[in-house]
């Protein structure tokens, strides 16, 4: 802000705060109904944002990008549990040899990456003829 516009602001902040005060105390069931009036007419805004002006597509967008971050924070978790504790891969170790009914608690069922492969020309060579 440049200097001249400062005391500016402060006077209407001034002013702002007395308008307040002044309808607190003279008229405070109109100051509530003026409150009840604004939130609803941001809700409104809100609303229309929301459903009418945001595009389908940036929706979708943001629920895989939701995704995304769910299943990184889960595999850094399961990763850091098992470099973190060492007693606990002595534990699944020893828990492995007890029976199978332990082994199969300690599978754990992996989610489907969706990855597929591109296959590429690196390992064709070129017919050219060379000199």
């Amino acid at each position: 802000m440049r200097r001249s516009a400062k005391p500016i602001v402060y006077v209407l902040i001034t002013l702002g705060i007395f308008g307040l005060l002044a309808s607190v105390i003279t008229h405070p069931a109109q100051l509530m109904r003026q409150l009840l009036y604004m939130g609803i007419f941001a809700g409104i805004i809100y609303v229309l944002y929301r459903f009418v002006f945001r595009s389908p597509q940036s929706t979708t967008q943001d629920r895989q990008y939701l995704r995304a971050v769910k299943q990184s924070k889960h595999r850094s978790k399961t990763k850091s549990t098992t470099k973190g504790k060492p007693s606990a891969r002595i534990h699944s170790v020893s828990g492995s040899s007890k029976g199978q009914s332990s082994s199969k608690t300690l599978k754990k069922k992996r989610s489907n990456t969706h990855l597929t492969v591109i296959e590429g020309k690196k390992g064709k060579k070129k017919n050219r003829a060379f000199f």
